[in-house]
């Protein structure tokens, strides 16, 4: 490795708490030339060898690292074994669903790398060059392990053009026709990789769609329901159900997917309306509120729009609980950390007048595992309240 990359005095500092970035302002001097996406090492402002990383000059995140230990060659052999390690991982997930995440970016040591399996569908997110390098060994490794019918990369963020990439989806491997059915326990759904929203389900809720079915509420209202991951768990416990999302195709999924799990549509209703429209002009109350509301901010510079956004439709949701029911609600931005997800809640439960109990708070679930050195990996927060 000829290429190095030598930082400011002091700025070594967060390589020693292994946090996965170094930006651009803590770069001293370039050693050789490396090119976007190469593979770089790190040293310290007097040259000592701290790592290696991704280098990309022309993204603000310049340092995405890879290892902080001395290493051989980063060669097919290490990465192939990086990525044997976040398959072996996940093999409790595997035992109850056949849609789990296998690699989750820096979490997993593979910065910029999402690779999600739903069924025989492999679907692969890249989001820096340096990982869009490996796309031959990411490719090889997921046929060795999955035969899948079919490899999708979906890279398809707004960020991308910050890494001086297009947004992109294509064919990998294989063919692929629509909707495959995935399952998560006795739970049967539709997801639709190549269409569909995110990777092609909403697979980082698998445990918030068990605490619904397991506090077996009577009537539910779903808020920005999509294809009905909540509405299916409770449906199948008894309840009668109300889906509101603005897409049309999203609301025919849940039909399907109460279809697919055995269940009579004459007790769940599904509205096609804009989600602060309908709150503000119906006052129907149900048992259990869900309000999963897509990423209102997905830049630092939006937060303060978004928390304003988050706070309204929480204040109406919550007006829709019956006394004593419960709210589950969900901010799914890295930008809106703990701290002000609760203060958007308790902003929107003085506004609503209601008495509200916080009774769990959660993260993602173990196949999206949040390194202890890098919290940007947390972006999924979600609050269960009790409403009187």
């Amino acid at each position: 490795m000829n290429n190095a990359i030598r930082l400011k005095p002091g700025r070594e500092k967060s390589m020693l708490n292994r946090h996965p970035w170094i930006f651009s302002g803590g770069i001293q001097s370039v050693v050789g030339s490396p090119e976007p996406g190469e593979v770089v090492e790190i040293q310290s402002s007097v040259g000592q060898r701290l790592g290696s990383a991704f280098y990309n000059a022309h993204s603000q995140i310049s340092l995405r690292v890879i290892t902080d230990a001395p290493a051989g060659p980063l060669d097919r052999t290490f990465w192939m074994h990086r990525l044997d390690q976040c398959l072996s991982r996940r093999s409790r997930v595997r035992q109850t669903t056949n849609a789990f995440r296998v690699v989750f970016g820096e979490s997993d040591g593979f910065p910029g790398l999402v690779i999600d399996v739903l069924a025989d569908i492999v679907v692969v997110q890249l989001s820096s060059l340096g990982v869009e390098g490996l796309r031959e060994i990411i490719q090889d490794w997921i046929v060795l392990n999955f035969n899948p019918a079919a490899i999708i990369e979906r890279s398809e963020s707004s960020s991308l053009r910050a890494e001086g990439m297009n947004p992109r989806q294509e064919l990998w491997w294989g063919t692929t026709s629509g909707a495959v059915e995935i399952n998560e326990g006795s739970l049967r759904y539709l997801a639709d990789p190549v269409q569909g929203q995110k990777t092609g389900f909403f697979i980082d809720q698998r445990d918030n769609r068990r605490r619904v079915a397991e506090l077996g509420s009577k009537s539910l209202l779903n808020l920005f329901s999509y294809s009905g991951g909540f509405t299916v768990p409770a449906a199948l416990n008894g309840a009668s159900t109300v889906s509101v999302d603005s897409s049309e195709p999203a609301l025919a999924l849940v039909h399907e997917n109460l279809t697919l799990n055995g269940l009579e549509l004459a007790s769940h209703e599904t509205i096609a309306d804009d989600v602060f429209e309908f709150l503000r002009q119906h006052s129907a109350q149900y048992e259990m509120v869900i309000v999963d509301p897509p990423a209102f901010v997905k830049r630092r510079t939006d937060v303060d729009k978004a928390a304003r956004a988050y706070k309204d439709v929480n204040r109406l949701a919550l007006k829709r609980v019956l006394p004593g029911g419960y709210m589950l609600t969900c901010s799914c931005s890295q930008f809106v950390d703990w701290t002000l997800f609760r203060q958007i809640l308790f902003a929107a439960g003085v506004e609503s007048g209601r008495d509200v109990q916080v009774v769990g708070q959660f993260t993602q679930p173990e196949d999206h595992p949040v390194s202890l050195y890098f919290p940007e990996g947390e972006y999924l927060k979600t609050a269960l309240l009790r409403v009187f």
